[in-house]
């Protein structure tokens, strides 16, 4: 009976065993699928700004004439054909040296949906479909899992490290009108139902404490000058340093004279500049 009963528990067992193995490895496949499709997402519909093409524009100011270069985001993205896969996107979030780039889709169904509407692991980074979609809200959530091979939002929790902020002082969110520098203020970690999950459609006396408060949290402690008409985004993934925690980073965005990596100010290149000079 008993050798019975110890082959039957060593089936058992090995069974588990076996089912854990396999789940492991096809996370782990999903996973390796998935960063490789990004990739290829990001190859197909981005293309870095080359310096000696951004270097030929200057802007125009019409108050008085004068010439600024311009500032521009540091790629270009297609988003008609990008919008073409999927017509939920709503921007791209870039960070120069890291694994950060990405489109970002609205909608709380990107948890587990990829960008052409497959079932995930990894989902999408995604916007909060509480917010109004795009980025036209005083602050905005953007959500992304904290993938185990380091990909999508897990390397936010960097932020929390100073001198990871100083060599990563700001990171890039694209849009089809407008491009905007996010200068990182804030990087924390917090309750999944934390009150910095709050939304705020415009500027009010509320959401300029709630700035402040935010900005009270940080763990790290950069430059920072608060506008209360600005808008806002935060990032947040899930973090382990207990049940439910999640790694924040709040940032203030800032309008570049770019839209999709393209100059959208009234520009000309430095000879037309010139030759519309008056005569003396």
């Amino acid at each position: 009976m008993w050798r019975i009963i110890r082959g039957i528990l060593i089936f058992v067992l090995g069974s588990v065993f076996l089912t854990c193995t396999a789940t492991v490895l096809i996370v782990r496949h999903q996973y390796k699928v998935n960063e490789e499709f990004m990739q290829e997402v990001a190859k197909a519909y981005t293309s870095p700004v080359e310096p000696a093409a951004a270097s030929q524009y200057t802007a125009v100011k019409t108050e008085d004439g004068e010439e600024r270069e311009l500032e521009l985001a540091p790629i270009l993205v297609e988003f008609d054909l990008l919008r073409a896969v999927n017509s939920d996107v709503v921007g791209w979030i870039f960070c120069d040296d890291t694994v950060i780039n990405y489109p970002i889709l609205y909608g709380g169904r990107y948890i587990n949906t990829s960008l052409t509407g497959e079932s995930n692991v990894s989902g999408c980074i995604f916007e909060d479909p509480v917010n109004n979609p795009g980025f036209g809200d005083s602050n905005m959530i953007l959500y992304g899992h904290h993938m185990a091979d380091g990909t999508m939002f897990a390397g936010i929790k960097y932020w929390q490290n100073m001198q990871y902020l100083k060599e990563h002082p700001y990171f890039w969110i694209l849009t089809p009108t407008q491009d905007y520098k996010v200068e990182v203020f804030s990087a924390y970690v917090t309750e999944d139902t934390s009150s910095s999950y709050t939304i705020y459609y415009e500027p009010s006396g509320p959401f300029t404490d709630y700035i402040k408060w935010v900005r009270s949290l940080s763990w790290v402690d950069p430059e920072f000058e608060l506008d209360p008409d600005a808008h806002y985004v935060m990032l947040s993934t899930c973090a382990y340093a207990f049940d439910n925690a999640r790694s924040v980073v709040h940032g203030k965005m800032i309008p570049v004279d770019s839209a999709a990596g393209r100059p959208i100010e009234r520009t000309v290149a430095p000879e037309a500049a010139a030759s519309a000079e008056p005569a003396a």
